[in-house]
């Protein structure tokens, strides 16, 4: 993968760890596929409580709107209900924005090339659950949003 196409992955993109690779989608992708209407009660229970990421079963929540020092959001693509609906099953990242909740399946990510990780693997080595990785002159793509699975994990 050329270090050009990484740097679109966009500060509300999401780089996702999960103990053994990182996995990606572009903010513009998960734009696109739209909201789900159709989100569980938890999670809106969870935002109540002020939580910026949580783990509910085999998703894993991050509030957006509460994580720190997140630039905008792209206002490219207006946002629209998906035509999928909420998956019960399997895991998945759910990113709320602006009150609306976009679901993130495992299947929706692609594999980060081995070596391309740079900031997000520094942060993961300090053990960062959820960060926000600004855009920085190194073109190294890890201008993102940086979930780490592992620290998540119930033992």
């Amino acid at each position: 993968m050329a270090e050009e196409d990484l740097s679109t992955i966009g500060a509300r993109g999401l780089v996702v760890y999960d103990g053994k690779t990182y996995s990606y989608i572009r903010e513009s992708e998960w734009r696109a596929q739209g909201y789900v209407a159709d989100a569980p009660a938890e999670f809106e229970a969870l935002v109540r409580l002020n939580a910026v990421v949580a783990q509910l079963g085999e998703a894993i929540l991050i509030d957006l709107d509460r994580l720190g020092e997140l630039e905008p959001p792209s206002e490219d693509i207006e946002p629209h209900e998906s035509k999928e609906p909420w998956q019960e099953k399997g895991r998945s990242v759910v990113l709320r924005e602006n009150a609306l909740f976009y679901q993130v399946t495992e299947e929706k990510l692609s594999a980060l090339d081995e070596g391309f990780e740079g900031d997000a693997g520094v942060v993961v080595t300090r053990g960062a659950v959820v960060a926000a990785i600004p855009s920085n002159s190194i073109p190294s793509g890890t201008y993102c949003v940086l979930v780490n699975r592992t620290s998540l994990t119930r033992p």
